[in-house]
């Protein structure tokens, strides 16, 4: 039997869009894309080289409070912060003006003391001596007429022709002129033997005081002027100008210029394990070190022991004191342990730390299945971790990816680190 034509059309049509719709139906059972991962290849070490970093600061090698030794007051300040000052600059000053009148005294003290002891030390002058042995002469003459006078007033008295009372006036006179006489000559020997060594000395003594015033004065009228002790930069200005100080009050601050040092506060285990450290870093530079100075006292709040380096910097290196300072010291540990990139560890529960290890899947030789092992963390740099953990040796670990990944996923690795 003739099927019609139009008939045969329509089951054509039927058939094709049967097997089209048999093709959309395979085509949607097309297998997922896999997740692709990067890896590296790690495995297990006896030991591993610890970084430890001890961060210290930056400090003058020399520095001062400078102040006056003696009370006064202040009347200039030659510097202010910010000011650098060479070794002998006068940097301040003290009124003097009582100091210098004090002096003057002493000065005049002196001249009036060195004259006395010239004239004791010379001696009385010629005229004085004749002088007093002429009054010697006059008094042995005027001690003969008194005794003529006593003479008579003897006989007199004797004949009871004078009164008792004109004789004792004459007795009287007589016994002075003699008294006068003796005193007279004592002086005149006095005067003709000089002056005794006792007296020189004496007023040698008296000189020599007031010279040590008079030095005491300008010793203290040189410290009235204050001047810097090291080349350096003023770092603080504590008084101004009419301030009345005390003794040993500061007046100035300052910090030495050209020669820096580094303070480590170190554990004191550790102490011997820096001895060998050539440099340091400030800023991320590295500047050479050497001649470590111990403090050899344990600081009772952080039992840790002060280690000084002088660094050998330039002024225009611009390193200040109070920066930051950062030593590095490498230590050995033995230990098993393996070491991971830090990207490859995955947050874990309660606070540890997994990573992901690859097994390769039987049917493709680029495709992996994942499974998660927890480690412990040692130590890390900050971009290595040293770990421990019972991966196998020479395992696969997902260095980057593993964000993208879950335990039991298959993976396609697309690179390989050794």
């Amino acid at each position: 039997m003739l099927v019609p034509l139009s008939l045969r059309m329509l089951l054509i049509g039927v058939v094709c869009m049967s097997v089209g719709c048999l093709k959309n139906a395979s085509n949607s059972h097309t297998e997922p894309e896999l997740v692709t991962v990067t890896a590296v290849v790690v495995g297990h070490q006896p030991s591993f080289t610890r970084t430890i970093n001890y961060y210290g600061r930056i400090e003058p090698a020399r520095r001062t409070e400078l102040s006056f030794e003696f009370a006064g007051l202040l009347n200039e300040v030659s510097v202010d912060e910010g000011h650098g000052v060479s070794a002998g600059d006068v940097v301040a000053r003290l009124d003097t003006k009582l100091l210098e009148a004090e002096k003057s005294e002493l000065v005049a003290q002196r001249r009036s003391e060195a004259a006395v002891l010239e004239r004791l030390k010379r001696g009385e002058r010629d005229e004085v001596i004749a002088a007093a042995r002429a009054e010697v002469n006059r008094l042995e003459v005027e001690l003969e007429r008194f005794a003529s006078e006593k003479a008579r007033a003897e006989k007199a008295h004797a004949g009871r022709s004078i009164s008792q009372a004109e004789f004792d006036a004459a007795l009287f006179s007589y016994q002075a002129a003699a008294h006068s006489l003796e005193q007279a000559r004592k002086q005149l020997e006095e005067l003709s033997a000089g002056t005794r060594i006792e007296d020189i000395q004496a007023q040698e003594g008296r000189l020599a005081a007031t010279d040590a015033r008079i030095e005491l004065m300008e010793i203290r009228l040189a410290k009235s002027t204050l001047t810097a002790p090291y080349d350096g930069v003023c770092v603080g200005r504590i008084v101004d100008e009419g301030a009345a100080l005390a003794p040993g009050q500061p007046v100035l601050r300052i910090n030495e210029s050209h020669r820096l040092e580094a303070r480590f506060a170190v554990a004191r285990r550790n102490i011997k394990s820096i001895d060998d450290t050539e440099s340091l870093q400030i800023n991320g530079q590295e500047y050479s070190i050497s001649g470590a100075r111990r403090v050899m006292q344990v600081d009772e709040a952080t039992r840790t022991v002060d280690v000084i380096f002088p660094i050998q910097v330039g002024a225009e290196d611009g390193i200040l004191p109070g920066q930051v300072c950062t030593l590095s010291i490498q230590r050995h540990v033995d230990s098993e342990c393996i070491e991971l990139p830090f990207s490859a560890l995955i947050s874990s529960a309660r606070g540890l730390w997994s990573c992901y290890v690859l097994q390769q899947h039987a049917s493709e030789p680029d495709v992996y299945s994942v499974k998660k092992y927890d480690v412990q963390i040692i130590y890390t740099d900050g971009r290595h971790v040293i770990v421990a953990a019972t991966l196998p040796e020479r395992s696969l670990v997902v260095n980057e990816g593993g964000h993208k990944v879950t335990p039991s996923m298959l993976v396609r690795v697309v690179g390989v680190d050794p």
